[in-house]
């Protein structure tokens, strides 16, 4: 989801192409169908064509890192990452946490953008320690970063790291946390993004 994000604000042109979901185990037409794609057998992978072979292969990146990369490689007019040389230092490292880290968060909290669950949030959020910790330090991490950046966006315009971070606004909002109430004009901004009405 997130690559896809960064494709439709940037306007980046692409095909999509839709997988029911019907499962993870092995044998799922799921899995079976991202297995004849993506060498890891994951998604999200963006498949594009060789430029170094136009004969070979189609290539194939996956993981949502490695496609964020790829996608600013080949779109150097596009701000993907913030050109202040600390915002795209700190805008980096924190989609690498996000990525690597917060796993109660992850656990508890798997993202569902069609759910609304705040019944679940409450309780999750009385309950789990370790995701009120995750949410903390994403509540830090916000802070210093918007102190930096002046906002509206995490990285002053819209990044990449809005990106990563968008897709647990959802979740931010049915925990109904202090740190969605705080930030309720960067979920504002994110609403207004290009990429916002693409996502109700």
């Amino acid at each position: 989801m997130r690559p896809w994000l960064v494709l439709h604000a940037f306007g980046i042109q692409f095909t999509e192409k839709l997988i029911p979901f019907d499962g993870f185990s092995e044998s799922s037409q799921f899995k079976q169908t991202v297995a004849k794609y993506s060498p890891a057998g994951k998604d999200p992978f963006l498949q594009c064509s060789n430029s170094a072979s136009p004969q070979a292969d189609p290539l194939i990146i996956w993981e949502t890192l490695a496609i964020i990369e790829y996608l600013v490689e080949q779109n150097p007019q596009f701000k993907i990452w913030p050109r202040n040389v600390a915002l795209h230092a700190q805008a980096r490292s924190l989609c690498a946490e996000m990525q690597s880290g917060f796993f109660a968060l992850r656990r508890h909290c798997p993202m569902n953008i069609d759910a609304d669950l705040p019944q679940i949030g409450r309780l999750i959020w009385r309950d789990k320690l370790l995701v009120r910790k995750d949410i903390e330090r994403i509540e830090t991490a916000w802070c210093n970063i918007l102190k930096l950046s002046k906002g509206p966006f995490l990285a002053g315009e819209f990044s990449a790291l809005d990106a990563i971070f968008r897709a647990y606004d959802h979740t931010y909002s049915d925990l109904q946390t202090a740190c969605f109430r705080r930030y309720s004009p960067l979920y504002a901004a994110h609403q207004t993004a290009p990429i916002g009405k693409k996502m109700e």
